[in-house]
């Protein structure tokens, strides 16, 4: 049986006094590892909406889009929220523009680019030009307050069963699109590039061989695109890779230019998972959620920094946690490639580099009995300031894949148990109420109080909190 950290006043071994329990209980309110500033429930949830299926929002986190491809049978819907002072509140919901039909699964996989004023839906299972479950992506702009419909993207060559929009990216800048198409022969990925109001498909960037659901990251000006390719084999069967393509010029083509593999790549690693580029592309990050160094399929994620005109190996990263599962699934890293949120069971690990070196800083998992799933597309603000991280298979009074989007608030000082933004007694007592060792630390709501994130609630925990008292 689980035993939760939270309100749990379990023997102590410091200090030893009922009385001190007693008013401990009285004052000590809920603890989160880090604090959450909303939690958005679908407008119109159910039973496999799978709300939060992708979730993406702007470089201020001003606006936000939550996917839900499970609304109306499968016909699927997204959702654009803006922020009004503290908090986030439903704009429209957007639908396919050429009519909802079931099991097309639009909002399957969301991005948006740097201002919020440009979005792009996938519906994977789009029917177009006479091909079943071709794939599609829509382009969606706001314009005087309205959100329009700017273009759908196809892919030129469709057939039956390709299915475009599995991932899809788009440039901070919003000129540059790319898609992947993981029906069709090789898993290629489609480039798209804006002129005015225009897209165009300009390339198809291929692997060597099958790569196996392509996963996409793309530096701000769209000039680095990173290919994931998790089903590579050179290290062994699903040991996986990354290909890197540079474009020439601004208006060039996009060449391949590396193919990044892990150094202690193995069997079944799944490197290439959800590669996240920094704003200029010197700093990629890939996960590997297969990896068993730290446990089976324990999982890493790995750093990788450009140096000249070649990107190498920085740093392999682990959850602190022990026991955590598929750590590397999903990944992302700020601009600057100076923090990185990486997902592991249902938890984000959020990472700061100072200087070169990575240290775990933060762990965020949803709070309460409902908000269960945190697991994909995990997405920061520039700065690094505010996370949104989607929970899919987060259920409402035993409803579930309800799903849910959670946005957080990484710069709360560390130890502010309450989330009101002061360090005060009350937290003294939340931090004193959990002392000692964490069961289950590697679980939703495990043991918040654990500031150092060595599963035990103890005097290191007790420094940093007096530290940033106030």
């Amino acid at each position: 049986m689980k035993t939760m950290c939270i309100n749990s006043y379990r023997k102590l071994r410091f200090p030893e006094s009922a009385l001190i329990l007693m008013v401990m209980g009285a004052f000590a309110g809920p603890i989160l590892a880090q604090c959450e500033l909303q939690t958005l429930w679908s407008p119109e949830g159910g039973a496999d909406h799978v709300f939060g299926i992708s979730v993406a929002g702007s470089a201020s986190m001003h606006v936000l889009v939550v996917g839900e491809e499970g609304h109306d049978d499968l016909a699927g819907a997204a959702y654009i929220y803006r922020r009004a002072g503290d908090v986030w509140e439903l704009e429209t919901m957007l639908v396919a523009p050429d009519g909802p039909s079931p099991g097309s699964q639009f909002g399957h996989y969301v991005a948006m680019s740097a201002d919020g004023k440009m979005i792009l839906v996938s519906e994977v299972l789009d029917t177009n030009n006479g091909f079943f479950d071709a794939g599609a992506v829509w382009v969606f702009v706001e314009e005087g307050g309205r959100w329009q419909v700017q273009q759908k993207l196809t892919a030129s060559d469709a057939q039956n069963d390709w299915v475009l929009g599995e991932k899809v990216a788009i440039s901070a800048d919003g000129n540059t699109a790319v898609a992947n198409a993981t029906g069709a022969p090789g898993d290629p990925t489609y480039v798209f590039v804006r002129d005015g109001n225009r897209w165009t498909e300009v390339q198809t960037l291929l692997g060597e061989g099958a790569l196996g659901l392509p996963w996409l990251g793309v530096s701000a000006d769209g000039g680095v695109i990173v290919v994931g390719a998790t089903s590579d084999d050179d290290q062994g069967q699903g040991a996986g890779a990354a290909y890197i393509f540079l474009r020439d010029g601004a208006k060039g083509p996009w060449a391949f230019h590396q193919k990044i593999l892990a150094s202690d790549g193995g069997s079944g690693d799944n490197f290439g998972r959800s590669p996240s580029v920094s704003s200029n592309g010197d700093t990629i990050l890939v996960g590997a959620n297969g990896d068993d160094e730290a446990g089976l399929s324990a999982g890493a994620a790995y750093v990788f920094e450009r140096r000249g005109d070649l990107w190498f190996e920085q740093v392999k990263l682990f959850a602190s946690d022990p026991d955590i599962n598929h750590f590397g699934g999903w990944a992302t890293i700020t601009p600057d490639g100076r923090r990185a949120i990486i997902m592991g069971g249902s938890i984000g690990h959020v990472f700061d580099r100072t200087n070169n070196e990575w240290v775990q800083t933060m762990r965020l998992f949803a709070w309460g009995e409902d908000a269960l799933g945190l697991s994909r597309t995990p997405n920061m603000t520039d700065d690094g300031s505010i996370a949104l991280i989607g929970a899919p298979n987060s259920r409402v009074d035993g409803v579930l894949w309800y799903g849910a989007a959670v946005l957080f608030d990484l710069d709360a000082p560390l130890g502010d148990l309450d989330c009101d933004g002061f360090i005060t007694v009350v937290d003294l007592l939340a931090l004193l109420a959990n002392w000692g060792p964490c069961n289950d630390c590697e679980l939703p709501n495990g043991c918040p109080a654990d500031l150092d994130l060595d599963c035990t609630v103890g005097v290191k925990d007790l420094l940093i909190l007096l530290g940033n008292w106030g």
